[in-house]
């Protein structure tokens, strides 16, 4: 079935009132029509909500369901499901009289936190640890994250004047899927790689719920925890780079982990991928960090446009990183 087409008014600070927010528990009797994968519309008996993109994945999960599910029996089940989650709150705009447009979908114990009070308690935190320092703030697809250089660290390796930026993550998403986040990042400055390193200190993943102070009280007590992990380990982090570079592979074995690597990726980024890589082979050799390397210049680049590429990518270098020579043995049986 098509689904009709509707266009959506882009609201202006004159429409709050067009603003509405719609608790499933108080919707009373209604209906739900799905076209394909795309969209899911509930008729009450006062008017309709359009559910779709971001808002659609968010009521599926929080019901148990996935968009493949849409194309089989659970249909059928969805106001059951939905009946049953009487806490869930669908955020919408109206478009048309009676029509409503739904951008997000949370629980009632959701707490949106505005990114500048975020990354403002996050630098306040960090001044009175000491440490007066200027986040770099980048917006990714789902996420805004403020970066707090925290210090550098000299790396000795084939690649002359280069050094280690490790820095704190302050991550956070008003999407209501998903958490806010404190970790541990490492930059290689001088090619502008990076990555979330898992080994390296905690992440701590904090859940819009409660209340906004509750929330940024538990911000607070990640980033300290994460920050005194940072200064302990970053010098370990550093030689374990290092160290990379005296782990020799296999020219066969170089060659199937690049072929493995491509067919991983879209088309579209194979002959980049493999254009760094071999940058990197000549820069480091047929080394354990000629992979590493790779890997982590693409984490950066590809997070603005594809975050699940890159989160992956950021997964496989923690892997060499964690245990590179186990990570070399395993690529003859992959």
């Amino acid at each position: 079935m098509s689904e009709p087409v509707f266009e959506v008014h882009e609201p202006t600070a004159s429409d709050e009132e067009r603003f509405r927010e719609f608790s499933i528990g108080a919707l009373g009797d209604f209906d739900v029509q799905v076209f394909g994968t795309k969209s899911l519309h509930i008729y009450t008996n006062w008017g309709k909500l359009v559910v779709k993109n971001r808002a659609l994945t968010q009521l599926l999960h929080l019901i148990g369901l996935k968009k493949r599910d849409l194309r089989g029996g659970a249909v059928d089940r969805i106001p059951e499901l939905m009946g049953k989650r009487g806490d869930i709150v669908l955020s919408a705009v109206e478009i048309d009289d009676g029509i409503f447009y739904v951008y997000r979908v949370v629980t009632e114990g959701y707490v949106a936190i505005p990114h500048r009070v975020l990354f403002d308690y996050a630098r306040g935190v960090l001044h009175e640890m000491g440490l007066d320092v200027k986040p770099n703030i980048v917006r990714y697809t789902r996420r805004t994250v403020a970066y707090f250089p925290l210090f550098k660290v000299p790396l000795k390796y084939s690649r002359p004047d280069d050094a280690v930026g490790i820095m704190l993550g302050v991550s956070n998403a008003n999407t209501g899927a998903h958490s806010i986040k404190v970790y541990g990042y490492v930059e290689i400055l001088q090619c502008a790689n990076g990555a979330i390193v898992r080994s390296f200190a905690s992440r701590v993943r904090i859940f819009h719920v409660t209340d906004i102070k509750s929330v940024l009280k538990r911000v607070g007590d990640a980033i300290k925890d994460v920050v005194v992990q940072l200064h302990d380990r970053g010098h370990w982090l550093t030689r374990r780079i290092e160290s990379l570079e005296k782990i020799e592979i296999e020219e066969w074995k170089i060659n199937t982990w690049l072929e493995l690597m491509s067919r991983r990726l879209p088309k579209k980024y194979r002959k980049w991928f493999a254009r760094v890589f071999h940058g990197n082979r000549e820069a480091f050799g047929d080394t354990a960090e000629a992979l590493f390397q790779t890997l982590t210049y693409f984490v950066p680049r590809l997070m603005k446009v594809n975050e699940d590429l890159a989160t992956r990518l950021n997964s496989e270098a923690n892997k060499i990183l964690e245990r590179p020579a186990k990570y070399v043995e395993a690529i003859a049986s992959r």
